[in-house]
């Protein structure tokens, strides 16, 4: 019992001691109080470290995103639109252009100017609302084009098809890019709709009455949605999506800007279709003189897959 009492006193004695001995240095040792001002400064670093790794990280997803449009997506979709026997031809041109774009970019760099997911909303290069606004605009748009196009097959023809739902979202998203981060979605939804009526009959009327080759109708599609959507960016524009001018004065026509916007997109267009056209003809001249612009008769007839690439995509037991 004795032993139990002095345990007892010699336990209160140190808790009393280190209560005492706490106290005293928080009341001689303590630290000066932090202000508010200082205690902002010191968290505004980590702040920044934080929206930076933002950033980046839907940066990185966007790259992705723009990664799988190339293959599996377009390597795919456009296999689809050819001959059997011309598949892996057309995939070997998408993964080798992956590879080739890759190392441009590496040694000179190169602008991601049109894309969808990944290009409309990571080309602003920050994870915000302007991003947030781009997507919701992309997807808009290529959801009414995948709804128009197939709207007016079954009009005109009597029966949707598949090939047009794809084609009317592609034209969609083909217009929407020059658009995306500057229109509000129920404008996006207007662009998707016109783009596709506009790209079906380029495609079918303007492909038939010119004549020109074009058989995955790039300039159908990608060519006519992009110039459509340069031109309704002038329209459609609006400061409560991009205050462009960053005081408040409207942008596009029905932002009270007037036309004032479409004179500079209108410029752009006709340059680019200079450019393309001139430039297209001294690359097919180079390709002419060098090794020729089509296969021969006899590798067409046998299919590119085989003349070309000495594979088949389908092989038939």
């Amino acid at each position: 019992m004795r032993y139990l009492t002095l345990a007892t006193a010699l336990f209160v004695t140190c808790f009393l001691s280190l209560n005492f001995a706490a106290g005293h240095d928080s009341k001689e040792d303590q630290p000066p109080a932090v202000t508010a001002e200082e205690n902002s400064a010191d968290l505004k670093p980590l702040a920044n470290q934080a929206v930076s790794a933002g950033h980046n990280a839907r940066m990185m997803t966007s790259c992705a995103l723009v990664l799988f449009m190339t293959a599996p997506g377009l390597a795919l979709f456009y296999s689809g639109l050819v001959r059997r026997k011309n598949v892996l031809s057309v995939m070997m041109q998408c993964i080798f252009l992956m590879g080739l774009m890759t190392i441009a970019w590496c040694l000179w760099g190169y602008s991601l100017c049109f894309g969808w997911f990944g290009f409309n909303a990571g080309s602003g290069l920050a994870a915000d609302g302007l991003a947030a606004s781009a997507f919701a605009a992309t997807h808009f748009s290529a959801a009414a084009g995948a709804l128009t196009w197939p709207a007016i097959e079954w009009i005109k023809r009597g029966k949707p098809t598949v090939l047009g739902t794809c084609s009317g979202a592609i034209a969609g998203l083909a217009c929407i890019t020059p658009a995306a981060g500057y229109v509000s979605p129920l404008s996006a939804v207007l662009i998707g709709l016109l783009a596709s009526i506009c790209c079906y009959y380029a495609c079918t009327t303007l492909k038939t009455r010119l004549g020109y080759d074009d058989s995955l109708d790039v300039f159908g599609i990608p060519g006519i949605g992009g110039t459509l959507g340069i031109l309704l960016t002038g329209i459609f524009a609006t400061r409560a999506v991009n205050d462009v001018h960053g005081n408040g004065v409207p942008v596009g026509f029905i932002d009270g800007g007037g036309f004032s916007l479409l004179g500079t997109p209108l410029i752009v267009v006709i340059i680019s279709y200079i450019f393309t056209i001139v430039v297209t003809l001294i690359l097919l001249k180079i390709l002419d003189a060098t090794m020729g612009r089509r296969v021969t008769q006899a590798g067409e007839i046998a299919g590119l897959d085989l003349s070309q690439h000495v594979k088949e995509g389908y092989i038939t037991l």
